[in-house]
């Protein structure tokens, strides 16, 4: 039987879907221990969308909720989603903040950089790759799924191919709107990974 690893989603994207990312740091506090003990290859508890939601919204230090976070789930990988050149914010920042930003992420306990850019243009995200390997983070790249007459399984395996050139450690497939069907599936996953290994 192969290893199943699953990753925890519920402090980012659990609450984003259902809450627009307004659970606050004592909900996420008095969960963490149950998430703690489920054996998760790593958690996801935060994205842009959460940093701003709780500095805008509910007036709390994100940083602080993260570093609180880590302290009661020690022993699980946490990772933290950033979208492509805004980061956390809603305009394109340049390479020293990206820095910076990964400098900060490292350093309140978080070993997992996930890395997403909406039109699967990884010119946008090879400096952060390379900067999130220098502050010792481990980086999962990702290549979102459309359906359209360009988005062939051709590119999609074009696009991977980038994601390991650029020397992300892992890859995500990111069907976020579900509409890969099983039949395209059957072709598609295996092509990729072909192409990471």
């Amino acid at each position: 039987m192969r290893d199943l690893r699953i990753i925890e989603e519920t402090m980012r994207d659990g609450q984003l879907s259902l809450w627009a990312t307004r659970m606050n740091t004592e909900d996420m506090l008095g969960i963490a221990g149950v998430v703690e003990g489920g054996g998760f290859c790593r958690a996801c508890v935060a994205s842009g969308a959460g940093f701003n939601t709780a500095v805008c919204f509910l007036y709390e230090d994100p940083w602080e909720r993260f570093r609180l976070v880590k302290k009661r789930m020690p022993s699980t990988p946490l990772m933290i989603l950033v979208r492509s050149r805004n980061l956390f914010g809603w305009r394109q920042f340049p390479n020293d903040v990206v820095d910076l930003v990964m400098k900060r992420i490292a350093a309140v306990g978080f070993e997992w950089v996930l890395l997403i850019d909406g039109l699967n243009d990884f010119a946008n995200i090879a400096y952060h790759v390379a900067s999130a390997h220098r502050h010792g983070l481990k980086v999962d790249g990702t290549v979102f799924f459309a359906v359209s007459p360009v988005h062939t399984d051709e590119y999609f395996v074009a696009k991977a191919r980038e994601l390991v050139a650029l020397g992300t450690d892992v890859l995500t497939f990111y069907d976020a709107s579900g509409v890969l069907t099983p039949e395209r599936a059957a072709a598609l996953i295996p092509a990729l990974r072909a192409v990471t290994g």
